[in-house]
């Protein structure tokens, strides 16, 4: 079987970090795994082994900082490799892509990752399948001129991703063809391939569709019980703030009444105040009116018994004179007369 996976990307010199980014992906390309089953280079850089590149990777730095501040630092892809052809073959078939790539003038790494078929490591989980891949790494600078070699930074669009999966789609038919295989298509995009219909491409979409249909149903379900707990917390929350209005509404009323009350009384005890002030307005006038009749009374009096002490005076007088009259024998009376 062969893998159609091709990936294609760059590391610039003007990204932060490059340096690190270049480091992690050349030690992770060589690193010391069972899975790593070869490693080698070209282009001037020392040579590497699974598990040791320390100094291949020192001499990539080196290079890549000798370029211009925006240059390409490294150009990485990944190889699908053929499962059908046997490990020397498919390091010949990569060798030979790399040629076709550098010129056998760039420096370059190359990594094949070997990946056996494993059991699921839990219940539940899927087992990993087969998946035989290369790691490439390049600069496109000429290790002696430091000139770029294919000058994949001036491509356009996608035009360097294409043109490198159309020289591997190139590459591993050839070497197919040898094998005595079918070619296979890898030029156009994953979108633009037409793809293989088969029972089990079937089953498996009918089993992630009812996956994908039970997890619906189970989130309606869910959403549709939230919803309902909500909803009755609502209707309590709005009988309760019902009864609390038709409490407040009562408090209303009865606060109305009871200023109605207190203004009726209010006018009451205004109108009573009123009449208070009346029934004082006439007290005293009558007060004023019996100071005057005692003071009339008090002058009638005085003048009345101014009067009767001159009667008496007077009758003190006449009685004395009678008195004399008669010691003296004549009579007062007459003689007046």
């Amino acid at each position: 079987m062969a893998s159609k996976h091709f990936r294609h990307r760059h590391v610039s010199k003007s990204t932060d970090g490059w340096d690190k980014k270049v480091y992690d992906a050349l030690r992770y390309d060589a690193r010391g795994s069972e899975e790593v089953v070869a490693v080698w280079t070209g282009g001037g850089l020392p040579p590497a082994k699974a598990g040791d590149a320390r100094e291949a990777t020192r001499a990539w730095l080196d290079f890549a900082g000798r370029l211009r501040i925006n240059a390409r630092a490294m150009e990485e892809a990944h190889l699908g490799l053929d499962h059908d052809l046997s490990q020397a073959q498919n390091v010949a078939m990569v060798q030979a892509w790399v040629d076709r790539v550098t010129g056998g003038v760039c420096p370059y790494l190359v990594a094949i990752h070997a990946n056996e078929a494993k059991p699921a490591a839990s219940p539940g989980r899927r087992p990993k399948s087969k998946n035989w891949h290369a790691h490439v790494a390049w600069i496109d600078r000429n290790s002696e001129t430091l000139r770029p070699h294919l000058n994949v930074s001036e491509f356009k669009g996608k035009g360097p991703t294409r043109s490198l999966r159309a020289w591997w789609e190139k590459v591993k038919n050839e070497h197919r063809a040898r094998a005595g295989l079918e070619p296979v298509i890898l030029a156009r995009s994953p979108g633009e391939r037409r793809p293989r219909v088969t029972q089990a491409g079937l089953n498996r979409a009918g089993e992630r569709t009812a996956h994908a249909l039970r997890c619906a149903l189970d989130m309606i379900e869910r959403i549709r019980a939230a919803a309902s707990r909500r909803a009755r917390k609502l209707i309590d929350i709005a009988k309760r703030l019902r009864e609390q209005l038709r409490e407040a509404i009562a408090r209303a009323e009865h606060a109305e009444r009871q200023l109605a009350t207190a203004r009726r009384a209010l006018e009451e005890a205004t109108q009573r105040e009123l009449e208070l002030g009346h029934a004082v307005s006439e007290l005293r006038a009558r007060d004023r009116e019996r100071a005057k009749a005692d003071e009339m009374a008090r002058a009638i009096a005085t003048i009345r018994s101014a009067g009767t002490k001159e009667q008496r005076d007077n009758d003190a007088h006449h009685n004395a004179l009678q008195r004399a009259a008669r010691s003296f024998g004549t009579d007062p009376t007459s003689r007046t007369r």
